[in-house]
């Protein structure tokens, strides 16, 4: 499993919005109370993928287009608990 957390440089000279997009998947994730395990098995997503997200480690995703799905599926199923908490 990948660091969740440790040095960040800005790796592979991703876009600085898919840095931000990153520690937003992060901080959202956080703010809902889950863990890595839990948006795992709600998204069927393998945690090795998001910890890769969440740290802009997008070039673990195998391409950039794995990275941008599992990113707009993990945003889309936060933003609906986000809602329905609110």
């Amino acid at each position: 499993m990948l660091p969740e957390n440790g040095p960040r440089s800005r790796p592979g000279g991703w876009p600085d919005s898919w840095i931000v997009a990153a520690a937003a998947l992060r901080d959202s994730r956080e703010a809902l109370g889950w863990s890595l395990e839990q948006l795992a098995d709600r998204t069927c997503i393998d945690c090795n993928h998001l910890i890769a997200l969440e740290s802009a480690r997008f070039d673990r995703c195998e391409a950039p287009v794995y990275a941008i799905g599992f990113a707009n599926t993990a945003a889309r199923l936060g933003a609906l608990f986000s809602e329905a908490r609110g």
